[in-house]
């Protein structure tokens, strides 16, 4: 270890590595919408709410107007006032976000300066990146092992992120009311191990996804993995979870549901292996951004999550199956569940298959033309 990496060790706290995961576990929470956690729920405020990183009486109303029950805003129930979270509890628990997570600090400069900052404001000030609007890009792949004809990666895209953990909230709410019903319901979404008897089920839950989707957008990529000899699967995956990036941002601002700039955060259910794959895809991305978008793009977060915590997750996988089983159905094999689930979801949809590019252009940064507004499958054959 040399004299720098030595220094900075001994910089950093003797509980950074815990402070890191009490970080990650509460981003996940708020990007499941299970807000379970005090802190979860208060960096849900910080995150929508500027004012409320300024002043924590507004910090405790605005918390006390989502998360209690009898306070809708104004005048307060003196009855129902012990029972609220108190401000000192939420003033700890916004102290941790920003002191230890370094999220949702204060912008205003006097505000900052008395809560003791390390940093100056002028120097925070100046490196400062002022957020756009945010894209939330939710990704999985289907056709990496086996025979099937062609490689897919699907994405649900949600351009706000209001909407984003709102739909989140209400999917885990549907479920949770629909065990409350006494109906059995599956532990996760998954194309792979839905059952026949789940037929039912699986499309109410579609129909429900759809009713939140406002929104919405759904891009998927897809290969002939038989015209690919001389390129391995996983590269081939690497390239299409490039491609259904680049194609849907042509996509989402040449039909105008979007303008730029916009950060981005990019996430794909996880698998063995993953930290290699992501850290590789992040670093490609970047650079691809750089090149083709200047500073109108911004890769703020990729990673891998769980898909039985993350319904969007789920909803990505049940669109990228499905896109799979049609593209890799035989003319004369045997119909099954599985069809009826795949078919059901592609109708929702009304996805536009895209026969625009050979797997020659799988790397370049191609343009296309769509009439299709919200649903586009683009094919690489």
């Amino acid at each position: 270890m040399n004299d720098d990496s030595k220094e900075n060790k001994e910089q950093l706290p003797k509980n950074y590595e815990q402070i890191q995961k009490n970080k990650a576990a509460m981003q996940a929470d708020m990007l499941s919408g299970n807000y379970k956690t005090l802190l979860s729920r208060v960096a849900y405020i910080l995150n929508l709410y500027e004012e409320a990183r300024n002043s924590d009486p507004v910090l405790q109303l605005k918390y006390w107007e989502k998360f209690e029950d009898g306070y809708t805003g104004g005048n307060i129930d003196p009855t129902l006032y012990p029972q609220f979270e108190r401000l000192t509890s939420l003033s700890r628990a916004r102290a941790r976000i920003v002191n230890q997570f370094g999220l949702y600090g204060p912008t205003n400069a006097e505000v900052a300066k008395q809560r003791k900052i390390k940093q100056t404001v002028e120097r925070k000030q100046a490196l400062a990146k002022i957020p756009a609007p945010s894209l939330f890009i939710y990704a999985d792949e289907s056709g990496k092992k086996g025979n099937e004809k062609y490689a897919v990666v699907g994405s649900l895209w949600i351009p706000d992120i209001n909407r984003n953990m709102e739909i989140q909230l209400h999917l885990r709410k549907w479920k949770d009311s629909k065990k409350e019903q006494g109906i059995k319901m599956p532990k996760e979404f998954h194309f792979t191990e839905s059952k026949k008897h789940q037929v039912d089920i699986y499309k109410e839950f579609f129909t429900e996804v759809l009713s939140q989707s406002d929104v919405f957008s759904f891009k998927a990529v897809a290969a002939n993995k038989s015209k690919l000899r001389d390129r391995s699967i996983d590269k081939t995956i690497f390239a299409l979870y490039y491609q259904v990036v680049h194609l849907g941002i042509e996509h989402e601002v040449a039909t105008n549901r979007i303008k730029l700039p916009r950060d981005v955060y990019y996430y794909k259910d996880s698998e063995d292996g993953d930290k290699l794959r992501v850290r590789e895809l992040k670093q490609s991305l970047t650079e691809r951004f750089k090149i083709n978008f200047e500073d109108k793009l911004s890769l703020e977060d990729l990673n891998s999550l769980e898909s039985v915590n993350f319904f969007l997750i789920q909803v990505a996988d049940l669109i990228t199956s499905s896109v799979a089983r049609v593209l890799n159905r035989e003319t004369d094999a045997p119909r099954n569940h599985k069809d009826e689930i795949a078919e059901f979801i592609l109708d929702s949809l009304d996805i536009d298959f895209y026969k625009g590019f050979t797997v020659d252009n799988l790397d370049e940064n191609n343009k296309f033309e769509s009439k299709q507004d919200r649903a586009t499958v683009h094919l690489f054959d």
